[in-house]
């Protein structure tokens, strides 16, 4: 059973890892890669992640994490549902969490080991940080979701010693040293947000070249028919691409996008399309607009999608 469940975790680890979950295609990684994709707030707000906001001294490496344990100070959440779940909790809303520290106490750990870890929590990646469901859906922040944005808990790790904030979940344990009184001013703060909002990846989607004409995915994932036409003209080609969508019996037209060689030797060619139906869609894409590109009036292709 126990290898079972460890099996379980490597298999999740393993998913994790991959490019689909963690392509590391944000515009901070374009930035490290080429030094360009910043805005001057963007980049103002990686100079104090790095420096005067001390978020660098948790948040490090690849991830942004150095997989440590620490106690913030983040006040109890009067929202956490479980303080009315009586079948579970009997101490209701005096019911503290105790993190790692009441782990390690619940596994039978010595004292000396538990109590210093009392209150603690994982910290964690800020990789798709900035990421939510969508524009009114709120993204809960801290072990207990205390927090509704990233501009209430970079105040917070700011101001947490210096405004009258409400006491820590566990106080024992708080971290005195690395916030509380960091002495950013709002531009600062509002800098520090923009920058992490740059750490969001971008959606990958799956390329269909024109030697593939079927594809099985599920939803909600993008995919991405591409193309290249060696010795297309420079200018006037058109890719043209016919949607077919799960029972309909007609097509409706869009034109693909496209970069186009120079010197007009080649010419290459993408569509990117997001199905919200399930079924098969049907995409004819042809080729037409310069009449001495004689492949331009009698290549069409015809690509099925499956999506489940």
């Amino acid at each position: 059973m126990n290898a079972a469940y460890d099996n379980i975790g490597r298999s999740i680890a393993a998913y994790e890892r991959s490019n689909e979950v963690s392509p590391y295609n944000s515009r901070y990684d374009t930035y490290v890669k080429s030094g360009h994709g910043l805005t001057s707030e963007e980049l103002q707000g990686l100079e104090l992640f790095n420096g005067k906001a001390k978020c660098v001294q948790c948040h490090s490496g690849k991830d942004f994490t150095d997989f440590t344990y620490d106690n913030l100070g983040v006040p109890k959440n009067p929202m956490n549902p479980f303080y009315s779940e009586p079948a579970f909790n009997s101490l209701g809303a005096s019911w503290v969490d105790q993190g790692l520290g009441g782990y390690l106490k619940g596994a039978g750990y010595d004292a000396s080991v538990y109590e210093p870890a009392l209150g603690m929590f994982k910290v964690p990646t800020l990789r798709n940080v900035g990421k939510q469901s969508g524009v009114n859906f709120p993204k809960a922040y801290g072990h207990n979701g205390y927090f509704k944005s990233l501009e209430e808990v970079v105040h917070f790790y700011n101001t947490r010693d210096t405004m009258p904030w409400p006491a820590p979940e566990y106080a024992a344990t708080v971290n005195q040293t690395q916030v509380g009184d960091l002495g950013l001013t709002p531009a600062e703060e509002k800098s520090i947000v923009a920058f992490l909002k740059t750490l969001s990846d971008e959606k990958i989607a799956t390329k269909l070249t024109m030697n593939v004409n079927t594809l099985t995915l599920k939803l909600p994932k993008p995919f991405e028919l591409s193309g290249l036409l060696t010795g297309a003209p420079a200018n006037g080609l058109l890719v043209n691409v016919m949607v077919k969508k799960p029972g309909k019996a007609y097509y409706s037209y869009s034109s693909a996008r496209g970069t186009y060689n120079a010197t007009g030797t080649g010419a290459s060619w993408w569509y990117r399309y997001t199905p919200k139906l399930k079924g098969t869609y049907t995409f004819y894409v042809t080729f037409a607009g310069d009449a001495t590109y004689s492949p331009a009036t009698s290549l069409p292709s015809i690509v099925k999608v499956t999506v489940k």
